[in-house]
């Protein structure tokens, strides 16, 4: 095999460290925190008003 090749290797992308990536890490671990929990909220309540028209009809 050739020793001349146009292959890149990439680091992997815990290994990148510069204020950029970081501020970019930390905002989308944030942004996927809020997004789990809006829609375990989300579940949740819908699941309530399930459990509640099963306890007292489907008058609520």
């Amino acid at each position: 095999m050739s020793t001349d090749s146009t292959v890149v290797v990439f680091q992997h992308p815990e290994d990148v460290e510069d204020p950029l990536t970081s501020v970019l890490r930390e905002g989308h671990r944030r942004l996927l925190a809020e997004t789990i929990e809006a829609e375990a909220e989300a579940f949740l309540a819908t699941m309530n008003e399930e459990r509640l028209s099963v306890w007292f009809g489907a008058a609520l």
